[in-house]
Order: structure tokens, then C-alpha cells, then sequence
């Protein structure tokens, strides 16, 4: 559900931990980030969320069929709630960090995984089981599940952030980050919707390891600067 890390003002702003589109370097998107940015995020968001429990439906969990109440929750979480929350969570960070280079990125990463991460994630399994008519198990799902999906977050997220802002050459970051954003939305529909406990389960942390991985393969292929 977020990307995670800002080293920059604009670019800080437009990329969310987890699971966010951010700041491009020109044409439509660029335009729209500009003109209407917090739109565009949710907009961008709710796609991603969308697309993401879409594959987890159909090709992750083989289901065959799609259960649109709980399409219809993931979407809203990201259209409604993540994009505007990081939109502002983001503008947050670079008013307060003034740090610049490496130590800068380091501070907002900090913040951003072991201050907002660990809220955020039990926030989004309260929200899905809410939504989708499951208030009832919010409790056991927090207190079985939170652990397990937020060192998944962490182990996505930390190095990824870090190697993307400071290494990917600028037009190639947005690129990088929605790629992640897809996949930790993969992961995060899926442990969502385990009963309590399953996000420790193997299934799901056999899930966990091939998501990292398809993740950080971009990162592999970056040209030389």
C-alpha cells in the first residue's frame, strides 16, 4: 500500500513508503502532480491498490473469482486515504528534516518506517475488515498479524528507498517506485485477507520473499551515470 523515503522536497512529497506514485520528471503525469497533486495521488493510489488485489485474487490466491466487495475496499483505501495522507505525511518530513545528502534520507527513512509504517499498517487491517464487514476480528488480526507484515515492510522498503534515491538516476525513480507500490500491494492484500496469523505462515512468507525479490530486480538493471 505506500513508498517509502524523500531525499528532496518535491520528490519527498510525490513518493510514499509503501505504496504511492511520486514526482515525475515531465510530460502528463509531471503536469498533473503540479497543477492537481494530491488528486493525482489518490488517483494513483487507487489504481495501484486496485491492480495490486486484483492479481492477489486471481493469481495469487487462484480464488476464480473476484470478490468486488473487497476490491472495492483496497481500492477506496488507496483513492481516499493513502494518497491524500501521504501527500501530507511527506510535506511533513521535508518541512521538519532540513538535513541534506545522505543523513536527510536517512532521518525521513527513519521516520517514515519506525514512526508512520507501524500505525499505518494496523490501520490499513482495521480499515480492510471494516470495510468488508469484519470489524469483529480486528483485534485478533492486529495483535496475530502486525508484527510479521510490518518486518516485511521493513525489509522491503528500508533498502529499497535508500538504493532509490540515492543511486537511480532521477527520470528512472517514479518508474522504480510504482513498480514497488504494485508489488507491496500484492503482499499487503494478501496478508490482509489470511485469517488471523497467517501472515507468519509459510504460503505467506514464501509470498513475502518472491515480492522482495521481483522488487529489487530493477535495481539491478540500472544504467551507469
Amino acid at each position: 500500500m505506500r513508498k517509502r523515503g524523500a531525499p528532496s522536497h518535491d520528490r519527498a512529497a510525490s513518493h510514499p513508503p509503501g505504496r504511492e506514485g511520486g514526482g515525475a520528471q515531465g510530460g502528463w503525469y509531471a503536469r498533473h502532480l503540479q497543477t492537481d497533486p494530491i488528486k493525482t495521488k489518490a488517483i494513483t493510489l487507487g489504481i495501484l491498490n486496485f491492480v495490486g488485489d486484483l492479481v492477489t485474487q486471481l493469481f495469487v490466491e487462484k480464488s476464480g473469482q473476484v470478490d468486488f466487495r473487497r476490491l472495492a475496499a483496497m481500492t477506496s483505501l488507496g483513492l481516499f486515504i493513502v494518497g491524500p495522507i501521504l501527500h501530507y505525511w511527506y510535506g511533513f518530513l521535508n518541512r521538519v528534516v532540513k538535513a541534506p545528502g545522505t543523513k536527510g534520507v536517512l532521518i525521513r527513512l527513519s521516520m517514515d518506517q519506525f514512526i508512520f509504517a507501524p500505525i499505518f499498517i494496523a490501520f490499513t487491517f482495521a480499515y480492510l475488515l471494516l470495510m468488508e464487514g469484519n470489524a469483529g476480528k480486528i483485534q485478533q488480526k492486529i495483535q496475530s498479524d502486525w508484527k510479521p507484515t510490518l518486518f516485511a515492510n521493513w525489509k522491503l522498503w528500508i533498502p529499497f528507498q535508500f538504493c532509490n534515491f540515492m543511486f537511480v538516476p532521477p527520470i528512472l525513480q517514479v518508474l522504480f517506485s510504482n513498480v514497488v507500490g504494485l508489488v507491496w500491494n500484492v503482499y499487503i492484500s494478501y496478508a490482509s485477507h489470511t485469517p488471523a496469523g497467517g501472515a507468519s505462515n509459510k504460503q505467506v512468507s514464501r509470498l513475502q520473499q518472491n515480492i522482495v525479490h521481483v522488487a529489487h530486480e530493477p535495481l539491478r538493471r540500472i544504467p551507469d551515470t
